[in-house]
């Protein structure tokens, strides 16, 4: 384990978000591609790519290559951080991100609807270090 102040190297990222990843998706039973609202913890921009990379939303390396090349919009193939993340409205630790995933599978979130949002995804801090944490919703009762 790093001393306290550091996150370790790099590996510590994957390593740790990769075994949540699996025990969030074993768990559920969804995958990625069954996720509509993408909300990752933002506090810190590698973060975004770090979290995309470990859950499996693209392969490890490539999450730039994603959003580079990706319609990240609401209305896009790819909608991610619609509610604006920590940038849209302060760094206020993951809040947003669930506030986001509730106001898209409420079907409230006006301008920004994805639509036909009925699955979610948050997350929190780092996949590092054993911090991060990730909570999959659905507005679906029989889910």
């Amino acid at each position: 384990m790093p001393p306290d102040g550091t996150f370790g190297p790099l590996d510590d990222f994957y390593d740790r978000g990769f075994d949540l990843a699996g025990r969030l998706w074993s768990s559920s039973g969804w995958k990625p591609r069954d996720v509509a609202v993408v909300q990752p913890y933002d506090g810190f921009t590698p973060l975004v790519y770090f979290w995309l990379e470990a859950l499996g939303f693209c392969p490890v390396g490539e999450a730039w290559r994603v959003l580079e090349d990706t319609d990240l919009d609401p209305q896009g193939t790819f909608p991610l951080l619609s509610g604006g993340g920590n940038t849209g409205w302060g760094r206020l630790h993951g809040l947003p991100q669930v506030l986001e995933c509730y106001l898209q599978l409420a079907g409230r979130a006006e301008a920004r609807q994805i639509a036909g949002a009925t699955t979610a995804l948050s997350t929190y801090a780092t996949p590092a270090r054993n911090l991060g944490q990730a909570i999959l919703y659905t507005n679906d009762p029989a889910a």
